[in-house]
């Protein structure tokens, strides 16, 4: 079964970076992005669940940039 919650996809995108790793990746530039990506995943999956009954929505769809 998929789960597809923010942590269980972050979950899973860091299990991938670590398997890319020990393989012996050396593309750091690409690396570094996914783990922002995986950081950030991380981080609205906590804010999720911190506020569970507040309308985050709009919090959660947006890029820390924007």
């Amino acid at each position: 079964m998929i789960k597809n919650t923010y942590l269980d996809i972050a979950e899973n995108d860091l299990q991938y970076l670590e398997s890319v790793v020990a393989m012996g990746n050396t593309f750091y530039n690409q690396l570094a992005v996914q783990c922002q990506q995986v950081a950030e995943k991380y981080l609205k999956g906590y804010l999720d669940k911190i506020f569970v009954d507040e309308d985050v929505v709009d919090l959660l769809r947006k890029g820390f940039g924007d």
